[in-house]
């Protein structure tokens, strides 16, 4: 293994990692606040489940990516299409946490997540068809990803009192109990 390929495949995933790690800006305050008050759905897995998973899934990522760079070592024309989809639903992935979290758009980031859920496949697909295990390596963060499509619509549904497609549901948190969150 020559030295280009030493640092690619050290590179890619360090820079799924490292954009994956801007998501936890948003989530670390709205974990112990907004989020903890919103009813979730019986399949919702505990919180501490959730930054190791993203952290192998970002890691795969990172590796697919690898291997379907190093059958050219390259980012070529021919490989355009292929790339766009890759690179569009890691931007999903990044758009989708500051949506929920951020701004608490329920509904606009569950569209993001069918989304995310459809531009993996089709990357999955281009993938596959150069390199089996570069469209291989992306199913545990396709099916994980579909997972959370379900589980965003079911926390929607669930505090959604109006049934309505309210784009923003806020959930009113007292401060004082805000304030004894943080002090546990």
């Amino acid at each position: 293994m020559d030295s280009t390929n030493i640092i690619a495949i050290i590179l890619f995933p360090l820079l799924i990692l490292f954009l994956g790690f801007f998501g936890s800006i948003f989530t670390r305050n709205k974990i112990h606040t907004w989020y903890l008050h919103l009813k979730k759905p019986k399949l919702n897995p505990p919180n501490w489940i959730f930054g190791p998973v993203w952290s192998i899934l970002y890691i795969s990522i990172g590796i697919s990516g690898y291997i379907f760079w190093s059958t050219k070592q390259a980012f070529d024309s021919d490989d355009f299409v292929s790339w766009f989809f890759y690179f569009f639903q890691i931007f999903l992935n990044l758009a989708w946490t500051p949506i929920f979290f951020g701004l608490n758009y329920l509904i606009l980031s569950g569209i993001v997540n069918i989304l995310m859920d459809l531009t993996t496949i089709i990357n999955i697909i281009l993938f596959w068809k150069k390199t089996y295990l570069a469209g291989c390596i992306l199913i545990p963060y396709l099916l994980w990803i579909c997972f959370a499509t379900y589980l965003n619509f079911s926390i929607w549904y669930l505090n959604n009192s109006n049934s309505k497609m309210n784009f923003k549901k806020n959930i009113k948190v007292d401060e004082d109990e805000i304030n004894q969150i943080k002090e546990t």
